[in-house]
């Protein structure tokens, strides 16, 4: 044989033994992939499954929230309902308060009115007999015409009591003591005197009048009223 026949049979046969080596080594390769594909499938696998129990539980506590929700609505509903419910009580109460209020005053307003009407169309009140007396006697015309009758009777002394436009003198003429008018009746009369001139004052039986008197106070005294007369004392200090 050659020498270049023997090279290629020696370089075929080097290139088959290399060629099984390579065979091999990946034949080796190939399994160990093949189980780490294996173990790496079966992690996922685990893990998807844990993955699946989470989504469920977590579905499970929606599903929790969920009705949780529903019943605070429907509670919510009901409490709505129920305020509604009590404002319109109220409001209704209110209104029927309200209307019985007016009611009330409307009433008032008109009864009031009534009696405004009946006392503007009713007649003015006629002076009683004692104001037109009082009014006569405090008239200056009247009054002059009175002192000038009383200045005839002034200084007597009447044992049975004052007469009607007659007056009567005390403590040496110092006190002047006029009668204007005694009351009708018989019972709770009044006798109008006038002292010294001033205004008129209106006395039962038993009434004092106090008079001041220079350096003296006195103490002027309807004692009683008999047979239309007026019985006077008068005591000084």
């Amino acid at each position: 044989m050659k020498s270049g026949e023997i090279g290629r049979i020696l370089f075929g046969a080097g290139g088959l033994i290399i060629g099984m080596l390579i065979g091999v080594a990946v034949t080796d390769r190939g399994d160990d992939s093949q189980k780490a594909l294996h173990e790496d499938m079966a992690a996922t696998r685990s893990a998807a499954e844990g993955v699946g129990d989470r989504v469920g539980q977590l579905e499970e506590r929606l599903s929790g929230v969920e009705a949780t929700l529903a019943r605070l609505e429907e509670g919510a509903g009901s409490l709505s309902d129920k305020l509604d419910a009590t404002g319109q009580g109220l409001v209704e109460k209110l209104d029927a308060q309200a209307s019985a209020g007016q009611d009330a005053l409307n009433a008032a307003l008109q009864d009031m009115g009534r009696r405004i009407d009946a006392v503007a169309a009713a007649p003015a009140p006629q002076p009683g007999a004692e104001s037109a007396e009082e009014a006569a006697a405090s008239d200056p015309a009247v009054m002059e015409k009175d002192e000038a009758d009383a200045g005839e009777a002034a200084g007597e002394d009447d044992a049975d009591g004052l007469s009607v436009g007659h007056a009567q003198v005390f403590e040496d003429g110092k006190i002047r003591v006029f009668l204007s008018g005694l009351t009708e009746g018989s019972y709770d009369r009044k006798a109008r005197l006038a002292v010294n001139g001033f205004e008129m004052k209106s006395l039962r039986a038993k009434d004092t009048l106090p008079v001041r008197v220079e350096d003296k106070d006195c103490t002027l005294t309807l004692d009683a009223i008999r047979d239309d007369k007026a019985q006077i004392s008068v005591d000084c200090q």
